[in-house]
């Protein structure tokens, strides 16, 4: 089974969590962490910083790892997530 590696941004701000609301695709209107696939040779924290800077146009400083998750949606392609938590994002 083909294996994708993605990463997910957990943005705090005291007691509130950032989450993203999908535009399009399957999964539209579904509510998730931003984040998105890693690219060849790429480690988990400079693909996560590309993809925030890529999704929202922000700088993140990367901070612990959280987990990885192994646990596919039914139906789907088997998924690796790793999500890095506590990250502190700086809007342009």
């Amino acid at each position: 089974m083909k294996q994708i590696e993605v990463v997910a941004a957990i943005i705090r701000k005291g007691d509130k969590v950032f989450a993203t609301q999908r535009g399009y695709g399957e999964w539209k209107d579904w509510w998730e962490f931003p984040g998105g696939k890693m690219e060849a040779g790429e480690t988990p924290e400079v693909a996560l910083k590309r993809e925030i800077r890529e999704e929202l146009s922000a700088e993140i400083s990367v901070e612990p790892y959280i987990s990885t998750s192994m646990r596919p949606p039914a139906g789907s392609p088997e998924k690796s997530s790793t999500a890095c938590g506590g990250c502190r994002r700086t809007c342009n």
